[in-house]
C-alpha cells in the first residue's frame, strides 16, 4: 500500500453554455448565404449598442417618451442596484423588448443583421431575403430563436454590462440632473 496523500477526484462539473461558433444558413440558392454565430466583436458590440441606442431613443423621445422606469416596468426593475436576480427574471428583458419594438419596429431585424455579421453592403438584401417566408428561404421560427438563443449564450456578460454598468448609471445621473438644483449664494 502507498503512503501517497490523494486527493479524492472533483467529480461535480460546471454546466456553462455553448459559447462554441454555430453556422446558420439564410436563403435560397442564388441568395443562399451561411453565417457565423460566435461573441460580439469590439465593433459589433459597439453597433448592437448603437441599435439598442436608436430604439431607446426613438421610445423616449417626444412629449410622449417613455421613462427607463416605464420602459422596465416600475423602479424595482432599476433600483440603485441591479443584481443578476433581476435579470433572472427574463419577463423584464422580454417586456423592455417589445415596448421598444413599439417605438422601433426594425429593431428586431437591425439586431439580427448586426449579430450575423452580415457586411453592410448586403445588409438590405440579406433583410429581404430574412423577412420572406420560410419557403421561399426566409428566416425560420427555429432559426431565429437558435439565433437569439445563441446570441444570448455567447454575449449575456456584454448585455447584462450594458444595462448594469451604462444604462443604470445614465438614468441615475439624469435623474440627478433633472432635480432642482439649491441655489448657491453668489459671491461679490
Amino acid at each position: 500500500m502507498s503512503n501517497k496523500n490523494t486527493q479524492p477526484e472533483d467529480t461535480v462539473e460546471v454546466l456553462e453554455p455553448s459559447h462554441e461558433p454555430v453556422v446558420v444558413t439564410i436563403g435560397q440558392d442564388p441568395f443562399q448565404s451561411s453565417y457565423t454565430l460566435q461573441p460580439l466583436s469590439f465593433f459589433q458590440k459597439i453597433e448592437f449598442f448603437s441599435v439598442l441606442g436608436g430604439a431607446l431613443n426613438a421610445a423616449m423621445s417626444g412629449p410622449d417618451g417613455l421613462t427607463l422606469s416605464e420602459l422596465f416596468e416600475g423602479p424595482s426593475a432599476l433600483g440603485d442596484t441591479l443584481e443578476n436576480q433581476n435579470w433572472a427574471d427574463a419577463d423584464t428583458f422580454v417586456k423592455a423588448i417589445a415596448v421598444l419594438l413599439q417605438f422601433a419596429p426594425d429593431l428586431f431585424a437591425n439586431m439580427y443583421l448586426v449579430i450575423l455579421g452580415v457586411p453592410r453592403s448586403q445588409r438590405a438584401l440579406m433583410r429581404g431575403i430574412m423577412e420572406d417566408t420560410e419557403e421561399r428561404g426566409g428566416l425560420s421560427d427555429e432559426q431565429g430563436f437558435l439565433i437569439l438563443e445563441t446570441f444570448i449564450d455567447q454575449n449575456w456578460e456584454v448585455l447584462v454590462d450594458f444595462f448594469k454598468n451604462r444604462v443604470l448609471p445614465l438614468g441615475q445621473k439624469i435623474s440627478k440632473k433633472m432635480q432642482p438644483q439649491e441655489s448657491q449664494p453668489s459671491t461679490p
